[in-house]
């Protein structure tokens, strides 16, 4: 009889450690998320919401005062806990904005990142060590090269004198300050359970914060307006296509942790939801970047990982007819009969025209300045000087605008960042230690694949609200990479408890199948 208690405790605890099987990761014995985790997200909660429905100067200095003082007690008692509240924090710089501008360059995303790094210093030789710590990848000293060449390119900026060389700082500073992130997530979460933690809280945050654009849409359907007029918008971008991109880049994470079925009852619905969150309003976003972004990635996962997301596709594309706008389906019927090259495109589809007309014109700019391009945020005037409407234009797409202020060395860069991370994302997807770690390396291969679709329909790497998530996307998957969690060593670990207590229980020494139940791989 003993012998075969022992014999079944070792079939169990090898099920357990079995890398593919479903719900190993994401599965933590205390849930989801601890009570004081749940109470620091529920008092960030609530003073957003205070700020959203009241949003007087006095409310919001007042709320400034009290969440800071918070958070900053939250960042430098438990830098990983507050890690996780970054994907609500960082929105909320649109409820805030103007509020924190009290010397020239020194604003809300300044604060944040200073406070970041100062508790990063403060904390990290307190963290348990993880040795060896494998080196950072590839696409991080890409990401690093692109940003040099940018300030490179920024000398003839100077040199012209437009935009003037403060402004050229700012925006400079405040479109990669997010990067920060990708060192600070990536060296703090060192426990599966902080990573798991952290996606699970931007899964949240994104539910919470498509809730306004999801009732503005419907309110303004249900009156009859169109929705080409009032489409959805949310803290993490004001202008629907770049909140579409955003969205674009998150979508692979909850679709697959889902598909998979990874982290239990409760983490199914809540991955189920927030990808149907996200998918019905990146449908009302009526971006058509975006939806071909989303598709590319989802087709992707699909064919190459996980088949179960191509039925997840069938079953929206089936059920489309009975809760997508008719705007929607509108402008995805105007999408499939642009001609690019009917003349009449300017006029009939100006926004089609300058995506086309853009990238017409990005061989004769490197042609006319080849090196490092024409300077950093100048493509209005390059587009006036090469593109067919003659006037001040932005970006409308990324692979133009840096190939117009970067010239071939930065556009070889900014290429080389998507493919460096999907390679970075597959290594990952094949070599992760746990089923949690490799599902998040296919979810990052089609983020990656997402943003660089997206990217030639519009200019999204560069908006700090979108990137700080891509790069905690990225930052999550570097520190899967560098700080392994074995998921036979984590079985063991609560075998171990489990026979501690069974221990206690009976008061007496170990039997003698305990003991051989110890020699398991493992056991203690």
């Amino acid at each position: 009889m003993t012998e075969g208690r022992a014999r079944v405790a070792r079939v169990r605890l090898r099920t357990a450690a079995k890398p593919n099987s479903p719900g190993s990761a994401l599965k933590p014995s205390t849930g989801l998320l601890r009570v004081e985790e749940k109470r620091v997200l529920w008092v960030l909660g609530t003073g957003i919401l205070i700020a959203v429905l009241f949003p007087s100067p006095v409310i919001k200095f007042t709320l400034a005062g009290v969440l800071g003082t918070f958070l900053f007690w939250l960042f430098m008692t438990d830098l990983p806990l507050a890690l996780c509240l970054l994907p609500i924090i960082i929105p909320a710089n649109t409820l805030f904005e103007g509020t924190f501008n009290i010397l020239p360059g020194v604003n809300y995303e300044t604060l944040l990142i200073a406070l970041v790094v100062v508790a990063w210093s403060s904390q990290r030789g307190a963290w348990r060590p993880f040795e060896p710590a494998k080196p950072m990848p590839a696409f991080v000293g890409l990401l690093i090269a692109f940003l040099v060449v940018l300030i490179l390119a920024s000398a003839q900026t100077f040199a012209l004198g437009t935009p003037p060389i403060f402004e050229l700082v700012q925006i400079y500073k405040n479109q990669w300050i997010y990067v920060v992130l990708l060192f600070v997530v990536a060296d703090a979460l060192r426990q599966e359970r902080e990573r798991q933690r952290l996606m699970v809280a931007v899964c949240i945050a994104m539910i919470l914060l498509a809730i306004q654009p999801i009732y503005n849409a419907t309110y303004e359907l249900a009156r009859g307006a169109s929705l080409l007029r009032h489409r959805a918008v949310s803290l993490i971008a004001i202008q629907p296509n770049i909140y579409g991109g955003a969205l674009a880049c998150f979508m692979p994470f909850p679709l697959l942790y889902f598909a998979r079925k990874i982290g239990g009852k409760k983490g199914r619905v809540l991955f189920g939801l927030s990808a149907g969150v996200a998918g019905y309003v990146l449908v009302l976003t009526l971006s058509r970047g975006s939806w071909l972004a989303t598709g590319a990635a989802s087709l992707m996962i699909g064919v190459l990982f996980e088949r179960r997301v191509l039925l997840i596709l069938v079953l929206v594309g089936l059920s489309a007819p009975f809760w997508v706008p008719e705007d929607a389906v509108d402008r995805a019927s105007e999408m499939k009969a642009i001609d690019v090259n009917d003349p009449n495109l300017k006029e009939d589809e100006g926004s089609a025209f300058v995506r086309v007309d853009q990238w017409r014109m990005i061989p004769s700019v490197l042609v006319d300045s080849p090196i490092f391009g024409h300077g950093y945020q100048r493509f209005p005037w390059v587009y006036k000087r090469f593109g067919a409407y003659g006037w001040y234009k932005g970006a409308h797409v990324g692979y133009a605008e840096y190939a117009a202020e970067a010239g071939m060395i930065g556009l070889f860069f900014y290429l080389s960042i998507f493919v460096a991370l999907a390679a970075f994302g597959l290594r990952l997807a094949w070599s992760g230690t746990s089923a949690y770690s490799r599902a998040h390396g296919v979810g990052l291969l089609g983020s990656a694949v997402a943003m660089a679709v997206a990217e030639g329909f519009g200019s999204r790497l560069k908006v700090g609200s979108v990137t700080a998530f891509l790069w905690m996307y990225a930052a999550v998957g570097i520190a899967c990479w560098r700080w392994p969690a074995g998921e036979a060593e984590e079985a063991g670990a609560v075998e171990r408890e489990r026979r501690g207590l069974v221990r206690r229980r009976r008061g007496s020494a170990p039997s003698a199948a305990n003991q051989r139940f110890s020699r398991v791989p493992g056991g203690e």
